[in-house]
């Protein structure tokens, strides 16, 4: 009887624990989300300038709505991944594969909405609601998960100590995050295509702006943050991407190394400006490299254990990362050389290293094809704008890409501007001359200037510094070689000459970030085990390193989130137009949203960040002035093309020539820029090169040798001519942006 009375008071206990966690939790929990979702829907209709305690509660929504995105990529992920049969083993690994899987068919799935005119708040609502209800039952594990992880890393003092500082430095990322999106590409078209994509409740071949017609896997993500009216969400879902990745890294090492080399690699990963960065931000860099370092994984832990759900796994992956960007083809090339050699080396059948070969090949694609068969329907060109350059005219009758016949016609415009103002031209002519004598020398292939001169290959951008604790990867050939550690070099060396040899665009290179990490973090743990013997001292080698990378990025962090008032804005001190004001293209951008009539239209010339504007405006995101280009081709005097606007409907022109003084500096030979004299870059800018012909081009041969920054002058020298006959100055500012209307 008393054993029995006992047992039922156990019982009892059991149950009215979890009733208490969620009365002292959960309620508290439920009832900051309602007001902080009050708090939002408050502040969707308030402007710009509003300062107060709504402010945080806003911040709460954005961090709040970006982990309930990346929980429902879990579920789904999951449940993909256990049709498919896959066993994981350790959480990190589970929780690595299960989001980005999601993650892969959460952003195909909007795809689908947008292709079919539905891009609307109701129907991804629904579409959120089919999910949630598909993957209901993972909702259990994922609670489970949480419980597991917190009772795993505060089991030893040890791992408390390592949590800590992993939460402490997650803080700091979080905090430096969530301020409104202000770095050039996620204003140039990071969230400006998806803004456009909104408005027009529709994905629809971009015109004006090149790289919305690309992969934009997790660009559709970052649209569903913006129906929800929170681009501060989609960055705080590029850092869960980031911190995905970190995860990963632990997975891979606690499954094929040790844990501790996994703890090393997962901060480590961290200690490089450029992952931080980009993490930070709307970009998808990370993103990229984190899928193909799963899909890499995957196919490892298909060769170990011999189970094919692993190989669809990695399969399915690879066509995500197609699906992210163009270069993930040099990836899946090397891909297939190691699936190809571990087979051999196995000595398995030829017909089933065929078969098995085929069929990842045939899932990858059907991932990834609806990226392509969209730019082939509206472009008859699957990797748009690579290999052809931007469309000169586009319509539903005619796709025509630039051709030796409108290089005459715009140098044709350039000869008469030399009649009429020659001594303006020959002004501008020296200007951008000057600027490219202060371009300087860059050699991609020397590995080391990456570490010693960083700032030479970024783009406009500091701090995208690489990770120092890669320069110890060398040491990898005194200890004791892994196979699959072997795999990653290989990789990381490939990709590298690859894009080495076409491109000096350092941020390109972030793929063999994730498998450099663990090679660093392995020669770490070796490195500090041999040396024990003869210095005690040296088991604290790893954490040295540690706090000197990790740190200084951190470091940066915190003195660029007080730089900028990033926590007045948090706190609700500062409004969001005080927190951009300061950044020296928004003024103008200010200007135009406050003093041009609502029915406005802006054609932007040398000006690129777009996705503050708010009227309705024709974007310039390449360095070639495409728009004024199809302008002066279409029209036989600037004349005509001021009439031709005017039947656009263009009211004002937003200018800068800055931009094409940038271009002449920096240079095209391996830049970023993509137009008339560039097509794409990578594994795509040799093959442009092999297969470019002379009618595809848009550059017959020159009687005389042109300067690489001619495109520069032709459009700067046109658009001065037309800017002294036809506009008046109504805005300049000290940063060199103009604002025109038209006589």
């Amino acid at each position: 009887m008393e054993k029995n009375i006992l047992t039922e008071n156990a019982i009892t206990k059991s149950k009215t624990i979890p009733n208490l966690r969620f009365i002292y939790i959960g309620v508290p929990a439920l009832a900051l989300l309602a007001v902080a979702l009050y708090a939002h829907i408050r502040l969707a209709h308030a402007t710009e300038d509003y300062t107060g305690i709504l402010g945080p509660l806003d911040r709460i929504f954005d961090l709040a709505f970006a982990a309930g995105l990346a929980g429902l990529a879990f579920c789904i992920g999951r449940r993909v991944c256990r049709a498919l049969g896959t066993e994981f083993a350790s959480l990190a690994e589970e929780i690595a594969f299960s989001i980005m899987m999601g993650t892969g068919v959460i952003g195909l799935s909007v795809l689908g909405l947008g292709l079919a005119g539905l891009l609307r708040w109701l129907p991804v609502a629904v579409l959120m609601a089919l999910f949630i209800f598909v993957s209901r039952k993972e909702a259990a594990r994922a609670w489970s998960m949480i419980r597991e992880g917190v009772t795993a890393v505060t089991a030893t003092k040890q791992r408390r100590i390592i949590a800590a500082s992993f939460g402490f430095l997650l803080v700091i990322l979080i905090v430096r995050t969530a301020t409104p999106p202000h770095v050039y590409d996620e204003a140039i078209y990071h969230l400006s295509v998806p803004n456009l994509f909104v408005k027009q409740g529709r994905v629809y071949p971009v015109l004006d702006i090149w790289p919305g017609n690309s992969p934009l896997l997790i660009h559709m993500i970052y649209t569903v943050c913006l129906i929800a009216k929170s681009d501060i969400a989609a960055k705080l879902f590029s850092l869960i991407m980031g911190v995905v990745t970190s995860l990963a890294l632990y997975g891979f090492c606690s499954r094929f190394l040790t844990r501790r080399v996994g703890a090393i690699s997962m901060f480590g990963f961290f200690g490089s400006g450029m992952v931080v960065e980009v993490s930070v931000t709307t970009r998808i860099d990370v993103a990229f490299a984190g899928m193909l370092f799963l899909c890499t994984y995957a196919m490892m832990v298909y060769f170990e254990t011999e189970r094919r759900s692993w190989l669809w796994v990695s399969a399915i992956l690879f066509g995500f990362s197609m699906g992210i960007k163009y270069p993930a083809a040099a990836w899946g090339a090397i891909i297939a050389g190691m699936f190809l050699i571990e087979n051999l080396r196995r000595r398995k059948p030829l017909l089933e290293i065929i078969k098995y070969g085929l069929a990842f090949t045939i899932i990858a694609v059907a991932v990834a094809l609806p990226w392509y068969a969209k730019n082939y329907v509206w472009f008859h060109n699957p990797v748009y704008p690579l290999l052809t350059g931007e469309v000169a005219e586009y319509s539903s009758e005619q796709v025509r890409y630039f051709n030796p016949e409108d290089k005459i016609r715009l140098d044709g415009h350039l000869n008469a501007v030399r009649n009429e103002i020659p001594d303006v031209v020959k002004t501008i002519e020296g200007s951008l001359a000057e600027a490219a004598s202060f371009r300087v020398e860059r050699h991609p292939l020397r590995f080391w200037e990456y570490f010693t001169k960083p700032e030479l290959y970024n783009v406009a951008e500091p701090y995208l510094d690489p990770n120092y604790l890669f320069l110890l990867t060398p040491l990898l050939i005194f200890f004791p070689k892994r196979k699959w550690l072997i795999w990653l070099a290989v990789f990381s060396i490939a990709f590298y000459l690859i894009v080495a040899m076409t491109s000096w665009v350092g941020r390109y290179l972030l793929p063999i970030y994730p498998p450099l990490t663990v090679l660093a973090a392995y020669v770490l743990a070796q490195l500090s085990d041999k040396l024990q013997p003869r210095a005690p001292a040296a088991r604290w080698l790893p954490i040295i390193a540690l706090v000197i990378t990790v740190g200084s990025t951190a470091f940066v962090s915190i003195s660029l989130t007080q730089a900028m008032d990033g926590l007045s804005f948090i706190t609700g001190n500062i409004s969001r137009r005080q927190f951009m004001l300061v950044l020296f293209y928004y003024p103008s951008i200010d200007f135009v949203n406050r003093h041009l009539p609502k029915d406005a239209r802006v054609m932007m010339l040398g000006a690129q960040m777009c996705y503050d504007v708010d009227r309705d405006y024709i974007a310039d995101t390449s360095w070639d002035a495409t728009e004024w280009r199809r302008l002066l081709i279409r029209n036989d005097s600037l004349e005509e093309v001021a009439q031709d606007m005017k039947r656009q409907g263009i009211t004002h022109f937003f200018y800068s020539p800055g931009l094409f003084k940038f271009a002449a500096m920096t240079g095209r030979e391996g830049g970023a820029g993509v137009g008339e004299g560039s097509k794409g870059h990578g594994i795509f800018k040799l093959i442009s090169f092999l297969g470019r012909t002379k009618a595809s081009s848009g550059q017959p041969d020159a009687i005389e040798p042109q300067p690489d920054y001619y495109i520069e002058l032709r459009n700067w020298a046109t658009l001065e001519l037309f800017r002294r006959k036809f506009l008046e100055p109504i805005y300049a500012d000290q940063s060199g942006y103009y604002i025109y209307r038209f006589k």
